[in-house]
């Protein structure tokens, strides 16, 4: 009997230690992972990067669109999409430090020699453009016939932490921590990394 009691005791004592391991589990804050990664095709091309801009914000002032990247690595092209934000309430992309990335192509034979696209680990200047971020230089906004808008980056929240609110930017394009990470990652190991583009494209005022 006594041993009976202390087995019910026992496996009283282990279930209950489950349900507390099982809740804190719960509890405890999981990576997010936003992006998916697929299969697109066999061909051996340079990376090719496209933000598709929303047409509204959202509550934090984020104008939420769609970034999608084409890369070859691992023996196929892959296409990663993930959600990005450019701009803080504003649609107009020539409103300097409010409106989004202007559209156009930046990188590899853009024709625009304000822009370009580099990817590099950056550890210096503002503390929330640090970490790997692709470097978009400057662009004119209107299909390139006003305001030049500069020191434009695909970048993260800096180093580390993140929530929906920042995805707002003073234009350039933001995507978070797990998805930057990610990407640069696979970039870095990509056929013909350096001779990336990124096109942007969307809605505005």
């Amino acid at each position: 009997m006594f041993i009976r009691k202390c087995e019910r005791r026992t496996w009283f004592a282990l279930a209950i230690s489950l349900v507390l391991v099982a809740g804190a589990m719960m509890t405890l804050p999981q990576p997010a992972r936003a992006y998916t990664d697929v299969f697109y095709s066999y061909d051996n091309l340079p990376p090719d990067l496209y933000f598709a801009r929303g047409g509204s914000s959202n509550g934090d002032g984020a104008i939420i669109g769609t970034l999608t990247a084409y890369v070859t690595y691992d023996g196929y092209r892959h296409r990663i999409i993930m959600a990005a934000g450019s701009g803080n309430d504003e649609l107009d992309d020539c409103v300097s430090f409010a409106g989004p990335s202007p559209d156009g192509y930046y990188g590899r034979s853009d024709g625009d020699s304000n822009s370009q696209l580099s990817l590099y680990y950056k550890d210096s200047g503002s503390s929330v453009v640090r970490g790997w971020v692709w470097f978009m230089d400057s662009k004119r906004c209107d299909g390139g016939s006003t305001t030049l808008r500069d020191g434009l980056f695909i970048h993260s929240q800096g180093y580390s932490g993140w929530d929906d609110s920042n995805y707002v930017s003073e234009g350039c394009i933001k995507i978070n921590q797990t998805d930057r990470g990610w990407l640069e990652a696979v970039q870095r190991v990509s056929y013909d990394y350096t001779n990336d583009r990124l096109y942007v494209y969307g809605n505005e005022q």
